[in-house]
């Protein structure tokens, strides 16, 4: 954008102009803060991944078709408003992969709910991008706006996730 120029060879924008007035700087660094801090904690140094495994084994382990994709997609829900929407699904895919298989149940049906759990995280600026954005904007929106705000949406796609789980599991069997 900043290389278009005129019939006389003057730029259409100024660079630095843009740079100082037209980016908003304070979100790109909370973005770039929560990216990172996620990989971190994901990554397998750091023995997460493992715990959160051995914590959720005897709740998963025999359980209910129906059940078991109703926890994971509201544990996903959960945890992605204090994570990273991106770690929360490298977390949680890879740890409810074998237990749907185990299960019976075709894996296509909790990644795809936790994939819209995920994507839900609004109530802190780490949980997902656009929840970054909405915070690093207060003209708009104060915090307590964003949370109340926020809450509804999760109340409401924790009900849509209620209600697609068995049209899901019924859509993708098995053979």
């Amino acid at each position: 954008v900043s290389a278009l120029r005129d019939g006389g060879g003057k730029p259409y924008f100024d660079f630095s102009l843009l740079c100082k007035e037209g980016i908003f700087w304070p979100m790109i660094f909370m973005i770039a803060t929560a990216v990172y801090m996620g990989i971190a904690l994901s990554s397998a140094g750091t023995g997460f991944n493992e715990t959160v495994l051995a914590v959720f084994s005897p709740l998963l382990a025999n359980s209910n078709p129906f059940l078991f994709c109703l926890m994971v997609s509201l544990i996903a829900l959960v945890l992605t408003n204090f994570l990273s929407n991106a770690v929360t699904s490298a977390i949680t895919v890879p740890v409810v992969y074998p237990f749907a298989v185990a299960l019976g149940i075709n894996p296509i049906v909790p990644v795809v709910l936790i994939i819209y759990a995920t994507e839900m995280g609004l109530l802190l600026p780490c949980s997902s991008p656009s929840a970054a954005m909405l915070y690093g904007n207060e003209t708009w929106l104060t915090a307590k706006d964003i949370v109340q705000q926020g809450s509804i949406g999760i109340l409401a796609a924790a009900l849509a996730l209620l209600v697609c789980i068995q049209p899901a599991m019924a859509l993708f069997t098995l053979p």
